[in-house]
Parts: structure tokens; C-alpha cells; sequence
């Protein structure tokens, strides 16, 4: 199976695009591959960042896991219809959830919930949850008896040739029990080194050196994008400026594992993998999906319209599927994941009538400013693929100026406490404690994130709360000790008495000391 070629208009018009967009988020490095059937058909590479270079997939390692689930109900190995708890009899969950509730976030497990905090929500509607898409890996390696790392390396990256992917790599110890202990096959064709660093493949060098890079060089750029608990992978933002960061925990017991968001890929083998599924499931003289189960992974959906997984690109409403969002746009279907985790942002799309499909790479994870306009492009480019005119791109600092002027805002409110004490004990409790606990926690339930990960996904506004909390707090200690207040207020006085005496002595030339009329003296 063929696509349409990529006409020589629709080529500039989508460099250009990419281009000015990367360069008005000011991203480190970003590429943006285009790809159909039979393969790629433009790439754009920007910054730092390169087609073959892996970064952390964040959620779209749902649509990877979707896959090689959906490969294995073909197979019998898995029955989707079956409740968990029989491949998972701890499992955490009500007993009549089904496989199938997990692949649709439809399991009535919380947001945040976490394998050590197993929260249910209020109902089993859609509600987005990384624990379903963990537990789904938790049920792979207890029917196949190896890790997820092994099963997905296996049946998807080593055949598919995507060379340049792996999985977050954990060490025996820390694997869920259902695991059987890793292995140097578990990880394919890259050889464990230590726990969590692997070492790149031979296409990989090859590749990197075909760009003039040398065989050293290359090898310290893969290794850099690989889970290592020593070298950095991707950035965040502190206040509008990129910043390395160092892998965050991906195993048992995090929040986000491999089968969820801790996948590496790059662009390139992200096309490969977009490719086999525009080919009908098929790639390499290899089916990997036949097209019935392709059907139900983009098109067996629920309702998703609303939820902040779903919104961003394309509009508020949308459906979900097997690690798809599905949406209607121009009277087409398009399918799409967006991946957001510290260190990277990633969007997947297919656009099945057009036979067309792209991966879009940046190596930051900004979820406050740069995040929003990388989805942004994602949009433009189904846009101008659809013959839609694009959305402007506003600039990076016009949107981070306002995020900074907040965080001043707030500084400033904290802090002008200690000038502007409330009279009443009550008052003052409520604004110097229950206030900064009160938004601590609004942000928590709003962001439907644990807090070691809020922390990590937004440092700079994490930060400037806990200062806030901090000043507010310490100012409302000293309001609530018996003279403080007044004792603070006495010695501003006292000070500003002494500096009008010093200014008027200065203007009379005496020292208030000399008072040579000896008026008021006794």
C-alpha cells in the first residue's frame, strides 16, 4: 500500500511551519516526521535533536502498549472481556473490570491513583489514568511469564527495526512480582551494561556517523537519551529557560511505568511503527496486527469529550480507544496521543483517509508554556494536511512573561503579609495558614498529579508556592506572638522619627542633641 506523494507546495509549506514554530517555543531540539505506508515522506529536524535521537515517549507508549496487547487477544493469550483479577488477583480494582475498562480508562480507578495508592473515583466514566495502562503491563508479563520490556522488544521494536527504542530497564529487584527476572534476552538486541544504561546498537553508531558524527561522539549522544539514574535526557523549564533533567523513576511502584509513558523512541522509529499501522498492520513481511484488531484499536471507543488528556489538539471533544484519541475534523477521522512527561513532549497522528501519518518530537517537557504551543503545531499540521488554514503561533516569553508576572503576583501577596498584618487572630490564621494550604491543595486536586510529580513537572511553579507558603507562613508566626506586631510597627516608627530628625538637623545645621535655645529642656 501506497500514499499520495507529498506535493513540492505541501513540502515548504510544512518546513516552514515547523521551523518558525520550534524556533517561536524555543524548544533545545525538535523534529517532526512525516511518514505514509510505505514510509517516510518529509522529515524536519531543529535544534539539538535528531530524527534517530530516542526521548522518553511520555503517554503515547499507551499506543505501543495497545498494540502488543491487541496482538496478544488475536493470539488468545489474553481475553480482553475477562476481569483482571484473574490474571491479577491484587490487582487493587472492583472484580468486574475487564481488560477492556483498563484500555479505555473506564476502570473507575482516580487520576492520580498510584500502585501504592489505589484511589477510585466516583463512577466508571472515562477518567485518564497511567495505573490502568501500568496494570495492563502487569497483566502481559503474567501471562507471558516475561517482563513488559522483553514481550514489547520482542514482538514490536526488534521486528519493526526500531533500532534506536528500548524501555525504561529495571533492575530485578525492583520488578513487579508478576515478573520473571530480566534478562539479557528480555532486552532484545540491546545488551544490559547496569541497570538502566544500555548501549547503543550497531545501526545506531552507523547511522549517527553517517551524519559525521564520530563513533565515541554517537555513542555518548544514545546513551545520553537512554534511562540512566546518572546522565541527563530532555528539559524542563525554570522561568522560560530550558534546563537538563535527569530520568525520573519509572519502575514498580512510580506513577508512570513503561507500558503508560517510560517508552524511548525516536522519530524515525516512531515513524516505522505509525507506518506499519497506516499498512494495514503490517510491515517488514510481518503482520503484526491483522486489520480487525487494527479496526478496534482506533475505532472501539468511549466518550472522552472534556478530559484534559483529550483537549489540545483538535478541539475539547473526542473519543478513546486502544491507546487512540479519536476525533472528527474536516470529515475525516483522525487518531492521536499526545505525550507530556518531564524531560519531553510527543504527539502521535494518523490520518487514515489521507494514508498519512507523523510524529512530533521536542526533548522538553514544559507543561505551563511550551507544551500548549507544541500541540499547537501538531494541529497546524493536520491543518495544512487537510487543506485547513493554520492557527497563529504566539511566542514562547509573550505567554512565559505572564506566568512570570504571576509568580511575582503571588510572591508579593505572600510576603506583603508581614507589612499588612490583620488585626483579628481569626484573620490572621486564614491568611497566613489556611490560604497558602487551601491553594497547595487546589493545585494538587486540579492537577489531578502526586505531589513528587507536580514537583517534577513543574518545578518553577512548585518552587514559588512553597516560598509563598513559606513567607505567608513566617509572616503569620510573628503576627500571632503577643507584641510582635506592635514591636515591628514601634520600630518603624522609631526609625522614621530618628531619620526626620537627622533630615532636619541636616537643614539647620544642628544636631538635635544641641539645642541651643534651651526651649524643652527641664
Amino acid at each position: 500500500m501506497t500514499s499520495p506523494r507529498l506535493g513540492s507546495e505541501h513540502e515548504r509549506l510544512l518546513k516552514k511551519l515547523v521551523l518558525a514554530t520550534f524556533r517561536r517555543t524555543a524548544v533545545p531540539g525538535g523534529v517532526v516526521q512525516l511518514v505514509g505506508p510505505d514510509g517516510p515522506k518529509l522529515t524536519v529536524e531543529y535544534g539539538g535533536l535528531g530524527a534517530n535521537d530516542p526521548v522518553i515517549l511520555g503517554s503515547t507508549s499507551k499506543s505501543l502498549t495497545a498494540a502488543l496487547l491487541l496482538q496478544l487477544a488475536e493470539e488468545g493469550t489474553i481475553d480482553l472481556n475477562t476481569p483482571i483479577t484473574q490474571y491479577l488477583p491484587q490487582a487493587g480494582v472492583p472484580q468486574d473490570v475487564t481488560v477492556v475498562d483498563l484500555a479505555h480508562h473506564c476502570s473507575g480507578l482516580a487520576t492520580d491513583a498510584t500502585p501504592g495508592h489505589m484511589r477510585l473515583a466516583r463512577g466508571r466514566a472515562f477518567r485518564y489514568a497511567n495505573q490502568n495502562y501500568n496494570l495492563l503491563g502487569q497483566v502481559i508479563e503474567a501471562t507471558l511469564g516475561v517482563s513488559f520490556s522483553g514481550a514489547l522488544q520482542q514482538r514490536i521494536l526488534t521486528p519493526l527495526a526500531m533500532a534506536d527504542s528500548t524501555v525504561e530497564n529495571r533492575c530485578p529487584e525492583t520488578a513487579h512480582p508478576a515478573m520473571s527476572p530480566r534478562s539479557e534476552a528480555d532486552c532484545g538486541h540491546k545488551r544490559a551494561d547496569s541497570c538502566g544504561i544500555s548501549t547503543p546498537t550497531p545501526s545506531a553508531r552507523q547511522r549517527s556517523a553517517e551524519r559525521g558524527v564520530s563513533a565515541t561522539k554517537a555513542s555518548r549522544a544514545h546513551r545520553s537519551f537512554l534511562p540512566s539514574p546518572r546522565e541527563p535526557v530532555g528539559h524542563v523549564s525554570i522561568f522560560g529557560f530550558p534546563l537538563p533533567v535527569r530520568d525520573f523513576p519509572a519502575g514498580a511502584h512510580s506513577w508512570i511505568q513503561a507500558p503508560s509513558g517510560a517508552t524511548y523512541a525516536s522519530a524515525a522509529d516512531a515513524g516505522r511503527f505509525l507506518s506499519m499501522l497506516l499498512n494495514g498492520g503490517a510491515a517488514n513481511g510481518q503482520r503484526f496486527l491483522s486489520p480487525t484488531a487494527l479496526h478496534r484499536m482506533l475505532h472501539d471507543v468511549v466518550p472522552a469529550d472534556g478530559s484534559p488528556a483529550v483537549t489540545g489538539v483538535l478541539g475539547e471533544s473526542g473519543e478513546y480507544g486502544f491507546g487512540w484519541i479519536r476525533k472528527r475534523f474536516r470529515d475525516q477521522w483522525v487518531h492521536l496521543h499526545v505525550g507530556k512527561v518531564p524531560g519531553s513532549t510527543t504527539v502521535f497522528v494518523l490520518l487514515p483517509a489521507l494514508q498519512l501519518g507523523f510524529a512530533l518530537l521536542v526533548n522538553i517537557g514544559d507543561f505551563l508554556v511550551r507544551q500548549p504551543l507544541v500541540e499547537r503545531l501538531a494541529d497546524n499540521i493536520v491543518r495544512v494536511l487537510v487543506g485547513a488554514p493554520p492557527l497563529p503561533i504566539p511566542n514562547q516569553w509573550s505567554r512565559q512573561v505572564l506566568l512570570n508576572a504571576t509568580y511575582i503576583a503571588l510572591l508579593g501577596g505572600a510576603a506583603a503579609g508581614a507589612r499588612a498584618l490583620p488585626k483579628r487572630t481569626a484573620a490572621k490564621l486564614t491568611y497566613h495558614a489556611l490560604l497558602p494550604a487551601s491553594l497547595a491543595a487546589g493545585v494538587r486536586k486540579l492537577s489531578a498529579t502526586p505531589w513528587p510529580w507536580l514537583l517534577r513537572f513543574v518545578p518553577e511553579a512548585a518552587a514559588v508556592l512553597g516560598a509563598g507558603a513559606a513567607a505567608s507562613g513566617i509572616s503569620g508566626i510573628l503576627a500571632l506572638i503577643p507584641g510582635s506586631s506592635s514591636a515591628l510597627k514601634s520600630g518603624a516608627s522609631s526609625k522614621l522619627g530618628t531619620d526626620s530628625c537627622r533630615y532636619t538637623a541636616s537643614r539647620t545645621g544642628t544636631h538635635p542633641s544641641h539645642n541651643t535655645s534651651g526651649e524643652g529642656t527641664p
